[in-house]
């Protein structure tokens, strides 16, 4: 899963660790640029972690698959990190084909979504970057991902969504406040007139959450999973438990 690296001296590597640690565990409600991660595997090996590397950085971020991670730290100005998954060579060299993701100085908050990729032999990842700024991607809303090659027919309460494959679209909440709304999901394979059904449930809004959706392939079937994720405010929860 992973290219060769030159291990660094043992004193250096204790020091690089520290210092990612300090930027993993110490940076949960932040005030200020910040990331958070998340891995969907898609047939590819459980990934625990990766680092993201560029001019001058070097930051460790975990990769859980079912939650967002906690928050980290992020330096400023316009960044071009390469995504590895072992920590850079003494040399801070950055293999050639490396994934790479471009985060610009105005971002405040972005959420790095982690997909398995086997194409590519040094990382086997490709890297989705999500602005969630609250300008951009503001609290209450959704974003959902359509990743599979069928097109997307939602009905979110009164709100209607058409995702063609491989498209990405943001709306507002249907309500405005706590409570729920009904929700039906239809995919239109190729090649067919009549859509089928993915999903019929009852969602429960939360006003004070982001919500991000993905819509994935399955194996065996033309029919795709619909999969959502919370993006809430570390404060918040930190407050109410």
């Amino acid at each position: 899963m992973s290219s060769s690296f030159i291990a660094p001296i043992a004193s250096l590597r204790l020091l690089l660790t520290a210092c990612l640690t300090l930027l993993v565990v110490g940076s949960s409600g932040l005030q200020g640029r910040e990331i958070r991660t998340i891995y969907l595997p898609g047939g590819c090996d459980l990934i625990p972690k990766a680092y993201l590397v560029g001019k001058e950085t070097s930051i460790e971020v975990e990769l859980p698959t079912r939650n967002l991670s906690s928050p980290v730290s992020l330096p400023k100005g316009d960044l071009i990190l390469a995504a590895l998954p072992s920590p850079p060579t003494e040399e801070g060299e950055i293999p050639r084909g490396a994934p790479q993701v471009k985060i610009p100085e105005s971002w405040t908050r972005c959420i790095l979504i982690f997909l398995g990729d086997r194409g590519n032999s040094v990382f086997p990842v490709r890297v989705m970057v999500v602005n969630a700024s609250n300008e951009h991607f503001p609290v209450g809303s959704t974003i959902i991902y359509n990743l599979s090659n069928t097109t997307i027919l939602g009905q979110f309460g009164k709100k209607q969504v058409r995702l063609e494959p491989g498209k990405s679209k943001s709306f507002s909440a249907p309500i405005d406040k706590f409570g729920g709304y009904p929700v039906a999901i239809d995919c239109l394979p190729r090649g067919e007139q009549k859509p089928r059904a993915v999903c019929r449930s009852f969602w429960q809004h939360d006003p004070e959450s982001r919500q991000i959706l993905f819509v994935i392939p399955q194996e065996g079937t033309v029919l795709p999973r619909v999969w959502g994720v919370l993006d809430r405010n570390m404060d918040k929860d930190k407050n109410d438990s």
